[in-house]
């Protein structure tokens, strides 16, 4: 998180970034998922579609983010097979972003695919860097 911070600051800074991201709509939220991208260093591609929502690509390294249902209620396996194919297709990883955890049975899905996941607290990080 930030270097010296307590652990009572670096929870407040995490959950004060998931609270942001779910006050959001889907334009500011994405435009904020693409600067932190960009300001690692990564390439960033906006994608049209279901499977995917970013192509991110950095040293070679290929991504495909999938974060239009940031906000949904339950996240499936429907969703995540979606991005495996399109990460398939293209020769790419899959991360997919959510507030929530996704459903007990796709979690060893996403697992079993190589699918990265971030959610709660991961999508915090990942938002704050």
């Amino acid at each position: 998180i930030v270097h010296g911070d307590t652990r009572e600051q670096a929870l407040a800074r995490l959950d004060a970034a998931l609270t942001r991201a779910a006050a959001m709509n889907w334009r500011d939220f994405s435009a904020w998922v693409a600067q932190v991208y960009a300001q690692q260093g990564y390439t960033v591609t906006r994608l049209e579609g279901e499977a995917a929502d970013f192509r991110i690509e950095r040293q070679g390294q290929t991504s495909l983010l999938s974060c239009r249902r940031w906000k949904a209620a339950t996240h499936g396996v429907e969703a995540l097979r979606l991005l495996q194919a399109a990460c398939e297709q293209q020769g790419a990883r899959g991360v997919y972003l959510s507030l929530g955890p996704v459903s007990e049975a796709a979690e060893p899905y996403a697992r079993a695919q190589g699918l990265q996941l971030a959610h709660g607290a991961g999508l915090a990080l990942l938002l704050i860097q």
